[in-house]
């Protein structure tokens, strides 16, 4: 599976990944999105909800307040 090239369909793919309780991919494909450069919301907060699932409360409220 080639990975994907759009922030759309990196947050689709993560949220998938979510929703299926692989947390740690998820967050592994949100931040593939920021090293796109992008500055995009929906990816830091994407990305904390996944870091407070697994319990990691200080990279989720870095996350969230980005």
């Amino acid at each position: 599976m080639s990975k994907p090239i759009t922030i759309e369909a990196i947050i689709n793919l993560g949220v998938e990944q979510y929703h299926s309780g692989n947390f740690s991919e998820a967050i592994e494909t949100y931040q593939s999105g920021l090293v796109l450069g992008r500055n995009n919301p929906l990816l830091y907060y994407n990305l904390g909800l996944a870091y407070q699932k697994i319990g990691k409360l200080k990279q989720a409220i870095s996350a969230y307040q980005k």
